[in-house]
């Protein structure tokens, strides 16, 4: 199992109908070579350790965080409860700029 807090990686790796750009594109096929899009979770804001560095948390806090230094209390379980799964819409947005645009021409003759 795979956890990410990114819903738009997500919605990436579970397309299977849009092309992306050649960068995202590699990124993406790695994943996908090496895991299945059924085994990425979605970590909420309140149970991710990452979002704990990026809010100006002082390091000094840091090292009294349990969250930060053992991650979220879900992974420590026997099983994991079903409210980590959370379901993510992962349909891309038609103005993501990493989608390749598409250009159908029809000639008629």
């Amino acid at each position: 199992m795979f956890w990410t807090d990114s819903q738009v990686l997500l919605g990436y790796i579970r397309n299977d109908a849009r092309r992306f750009h050649v960068f995202v594109a590699n990124r993406v096929q790695q994943i996908k070579d090496s895991s299945s899009p059924d085994q990425w979770r979605y970590v909420v804001t309140n149970e991710n350790p990452a979002d704990e560095a990026s809010r100006g948390v002082s390091p000094r806090d840091l090292l009294n965080n349990s969250r930060w230094l053992n991650g979220p209390a879900f992974l420590w379980e026997q099983e994991i409860p079903r409210r980590s799964k959370v379901e993510i819409d992962s349909t891309l947005s038609p103005n993501d700029p990493e989608v390749k645009r598409t250009l159908v021409l029809a000639n008629e003759a």
